[in-house]
């Protein structure tokens, strides 16, 4: 789901698109789980698009997807560090 906005990469786009999802490492858990929920950024700014995709269908999502996802998303840059490496 999350490649439809943010690309097969997920690194966003300069489109339309959602943002590179690097931008998550921002987020403690609890604010994560606002994010995917209700579609909430930090500061409280409504992300329109995503509120109401979080609304319909993350908002299903049980704690240890949202926790799941989250650690995937954190592990992002040292994978992307890896893969220049090589």
């Amino acid at each position: 789901v999350c490649t439809e906005c943010h690309g097969d990469d997920l690194r966003g786009s300069n489109g339309p698109g959602g943002p590179d999802l690097v931008v998550t490492m921002a987020y403690p858990l609890e604010d994560f789980r606002s994010l995917m929920r209700e579609g909430t950024a930090l500061g409280g700014r409504d992300l329109g698009l995503m509120a109401s995709v979080a609304k319909s269908r993350f908002a299903y999502f049980t704690d240890e997807e949202i926790d799941s996802l989250h650690r995937y998303l954190h592990s992002l840059p040292d994978r992307r560090a890896r893969e220049a490496s090589r």
